[in-house]
């Protein structure tokens, strides 16, 4: 199985970290899906860490929400490494609680000439 996403961070932090940083469940789904499912097929899963970039492989990605904080992804669409250059920035909300949001990359082609890359960070 193929390598999903990039540990690469972005400089985006400030502040001191956290002695153990947050993390949450992602999946990684690929294909695009007539129904309201996130997308056809799972990949892969695994987790997120908080303030560091991640780079799409696939077409969209679940994310778990963490049950006592109030959490955004930002997604990059056009940029692998979560810049704003060349594309479009959507910030999609995860409230507090024990769902999971679906965030669609758009990334069919496994990143070749696709790009897309995303945030996860708390507050």
């Amino acid at each position: 199985m193929a390598l999903l996403t990039s540990a690469a961070p972005c400089p985006r932090t400030t502040g001191s970290a956290p002695t153990t940083p947050l993390t949450t469940t992602i999946t990684y789904y690929q294909g695009t899906s007539t129904d309201s499912s996130c997308a056809s097929q799972v990949v892969a899963s695994g987790n997120i860490t908080e303030n560091w970039c991640m780079t799409f492989h696939t077409y969209a990605a679940t994310i778990t929400h963490l049950e006592d904080r109030d959490c955004t992804f930002v997604l990059y669409k056009g940029s692998a490494s979560c810049g704003a250059e060349g594309g479009e920035v959507e910030h999609v909300g995860l409230p507090a609680g024990d769902e999971a949001s679906c965030v669609i990359s758009g990334v069919l082609d496994g990143g070749m000439n696709q790009k897309a890359s995303g945030m996860w960070s708390c507050g």
